[in-house]
């Protein structure tokens, strides 16, 4: 009975796992989609700015057609929606790493980051996360291990 439970704990949890990685996967094509359908809608109404004059009909003077102009604005505008669609995949990639399910081992605390490969905590975090750690020592720590000093702890 105590296999079949740790099986079915197995199975449940990879489903889980399955279900997340997907739902995640959703979220970021959702998240870029509508960032690129904002740029895009901007760079037609810069084109329909310059062609349809859309000043003129809230009171302003007409004004031809400026083709260098729609050429510069909408390229800045492409260079601009690349870039900003890149820094928002690779912030989501990042941001699914850090919050995915992290295998550590229970015994020195190194995580694994492939098949068979693993890393200091300070290391992964500081390469996945771009967080610093610092040492510290807990209070059950400090006594454990200093047993004799008499050190106020909760600063």
């Amino acid at each position: 009975f105590n296999l079949n439970l740790c099986l079915v704990v197995k199975i449940i949890y990879y489903y889980y796992k399955l279900i997340m990685e997907v739902y995640m996967k959703i979220l970021i094509s959702k998240l870029l989609f509508a960032n690129a359908a904002l740029f895009f809608i901007y760079f037609l109404i810069i084109i329909l700015n310059e062609i349809l004059d859309l000043p003129k009909y809230f009171g302003g003077n007409e004004t031809p057609v400026n083709w260098a102009e729609i050429y510069f604005e909408s390229i800045t505008l492409i260079v601009i929606a690349l870039i900003s669609l890149f820094t928002n995949f690779s912030l989501t990639k990042r941001v699914r790493k850090a919050e995915s399910i992290i295998p550590i081992c229970s015994h020195c605390k190194k995580i694994r980051v492939g098949k068979d490969e693993w890393k200091k905590i300070e290391e992964y975090f500081h390469e996945y996360t771009d967080t610093k750690l610092s040492h510290s020592l807990c209070d059950e720590c400090v006594k454990e291990l200093y047993p004799k000093l008499k050190i106020k702890t909760n600063q």
